[in-house]
């Protein structure tokens, strides 16, 4: 926690802190005990295009722009997603968010075949013509966890959208906050 580099913590376990790693759907049993993201601070744009800069440290493994996605980003984190034919509406720009999980969800409606089971990802209806299951709700949500030491703090948080139940990360950040010491009284 209190390493520059990091950022984010997640934990099999939900440690005092920090996310437990079902808060990222990585709660399988092959994941790691400890999962962390590394500190991020957005550059001043090039070309009216922003850009991650990953807090390093001295490291030379990652350089700023290297495109490492080690981060919680938005620019790691927001991605485009493009659809063309007959199904989709034309000149849509979104900003509900959507992800790789809605691909199998997507495909599946259009094709008119039932899932045999629930899906983690939702059908994206408001990008298609036709019709489509209801947009129930886009709602924002932040949690914080905080563990208080003696010598300091560490504190994050997890920005997100919920889509119809669907889980949407939009940005993390996390820091060491250190404790300074108590001035001693004077006489």
């Amino acid at each position: 926690m209190q390493r520059p580099t990091t950022s984010e913590i997640f934990t099999r376990a939900g440690l005092p802190g920090t996310f437990p790693l079902a808060e990222v759907m990585l709660d399988s049993p092959t994941a790691p005990e400890v999962i962390a993201a590394s500190t991020w601070k957005m550059s001043v744009p090039i070309d009216g295009h922003p850009r991650v800069e990953v807090v390093n440290d001295g490291c030379a493994e990652y350089q700023s722009g290297g495109g490492m996605h080690v981060t919680l980003s938005p620019a790691d984190l927001h991605n485009t997603c493009v659809a063309a034919g007959p199904d989709f509406r034309k000149g849509v720009i979104s900003p509900i968010p959507s992800g790789n999980v809605d691909f199998v969800s997507m495909l599946l409606w259009l094709m008119s075949i039932e899932p045999s089971e629930p899906l983690d990802g939702c059908v994206l209806s408001e990008a298609l013509v036709g019709d489509a299951p209801p947009l129930r709700g886009v709602d924002l949500g932040r949690r914080n966890p905080h563990n208080q030491l003696e010598i300091g703090a560490w504190e994050q948080h997890l920005n997100f959208t919920e889509t119809n139940g669907v889980h949407y990360l939009e940005e993390g950040k996390g820091r060491w906050v250190p404790q300074l010491p108590s001035p001693k009284p004077t006489k």
